[in-house]
């Protein structure tokens, strides 16, 4: 008698998922290093999806920049420029459309932000967007309890009842896949509590991800960060 193959998900990093139906296709999973999709080798349903979405993604990074833009800092591999408020309608739909992308990888509800109190920091390297900080001014914060990270359940921490007065606080914090683990996080950041006159150590962080809470913990200097 034929035995019926057991059928499993396998998660891939916190939101894609693939069925493993024992057809070991799960050696073929592969990571696009521009658009950052997961998808598998040789799916015809895969690579449609991925050839839309991938064209989606880079269509709403690509950057050509603006006559009158705000460079915070400029570097060898690129510049950073902040965008506020008060700036020009199609400056702020621009961001707008970003943090709509990339909202879905940082597991936020989409348009669930808003310009008042915000500052937003855009990476740009080569004409494209290789990185966004959107920031926000707060006004008290809670501490996390150390220890009490639930690797199971990405965004799962205790903190303290105890709330701390603060004023930067950083709502997202992306970097494209193609410029991951080059610093751009850090570097936005920088930019961010600098606008706010504060130091590494007293930023907050709002709901982050897996990967979030280890830059958290890494840019505070301790795994009591700041949350809120």
């Amino acid at each position: 008698m034929r035995k019926t193959a057991r059928k499993k998900l396998i998660a891939l990093e916190e939101k894609q998922y693939i069925l493993d139906a024992g057809q070991k296709d799960i050696d073929k999973v592969e990571t696009c290093s521009d658009c950052g999709m997961i998808l598998l080798k040789n799916s015809a349903v895969d690579e449609s999806l991925h050839k839309a979405f991938h064209t989606r993604t880079l269509t709403v990074l690509r950057f050509p920049g603006w006559k009158k833009e705000r460079v915070l800092r400029e570097y060898v591999d690129g510049r950073i420029i902040m965008v506020t408020e008060y700036d020009s309608l199609s400056m702020k739909k621009k961001i707008e459309a970003i943090v709509a992308a990339i909202d879905g990888e940082l597991s936020f509800v989409a348009n669930s932000f808003s310009w008042n109190r915000s500052l937003a920091f855009l990476f740009v390297d080569d004409n494209r967007v290789a990185g966004l900080c959107w920031s926000q001014r707060v006004s008290s914060v809670h501490r996390v309890i150390s220890g009490t990270h639930l690797s199971e359940q990405p965004k799962a921490f205790e903190c303290s009842q105890e709330t701390i007065p603060a004023s930067c606080g950083i709502s997202r914090i992306w970097t494209a896949p193609f410029r991951r683990r080059q610093n751009v996080a850090t570097r936005l950041v920088d930019c961010a509590r600098d606008q706010f006159g504060v130091s590494a150590d007293t930023v907050a962080f709002s709901d982050p991800t897996s990967e979030g809470k280890l830059f958290a913990k890494s840019y505070s200097g301790t795994s009591s960060y700041l949350i809120y």
